[in-house]
């Protein structure tokens, strides 16, 4: 069995058979494990000489340690999934650019959506319970600071039964209404 091998229907095959305990590294002008398979724990770092994870990134300069470009046709960018001891639909999250508006969006197993991010096209950042913002939006701050609460909001409660529902387990609830303006 060969270290090295290129096969025509298998590809290039590096510590084939029994070499394959060996590690192997890639070196680059500045760093000796540019690249670095750790066979003995079937890890892969890059920039690093110990892999703490499957695939291990390390960056110590003034640079972005991972970068990456596409998206072609509104699709996603990056899909993180969990598919270990799920059924579909799988918990996901997908980080996005749909329309240049770059947002992250959460899908649990019971098919419910929601993003967050930015909405170029209204100049506001926005959480949605949608696989996009701009449809279905529950709250929104604009470019020019106003926030927009879809619904209702609770404090100390969880179904609040009006626009704005202050409870507090002491039955002391203290609300302060001011203003700045002296006349």
């Amino acid at each position: 069995n060969p270290v090295f091998k290129i096969d025509n229907s298998a590809g290039v095959i590096v510590n084939d058979g029994s070499f394959s305990s060996f590690d192997f590294r890639v070196e680059s002008n500045n760093n000796t494990h540019m690249l670095f398979v750790d066979s003995g724990n079937d890890r892969v770092g890059i920039g690093t000489s110990s892999p703490e994870t499957p695939l291990h990134v390390n960056q110590d300069s003034n640079d972005h340690a991972f970068k990456v470009t596409g998206g072609g046709g509104g699709e996603s960018i990056a899909r993180f999934v969990r598919d270990i001891g799920l059924s579909s639909p799988y918990a996901e999250v997908n980080i996005h650019a749909a329309s240049g508006d770059p947002q992250i969006t959460f899908r649990d197993v019971g098919n419910t959506y929601f993003s967050i991010g930015l909405d170029d096209s209204a100049n506001s950042f926005k959480i949605s319970e949608h696989t996009s913002v701009g449809t279905n939006d529950r709250f929104r701050i604009k470019d020019n600071g106003n926030v927009f609460i879809n619904n209702s909001v609770g404090i100390g409660v969880e179904s609040p039964g009006e626009k704005l529902h202050v409870k507090d387990a002491s039955n002391n609830v203290n609300i302060k209404i001011e203003t700045d303006k002296t006349d």
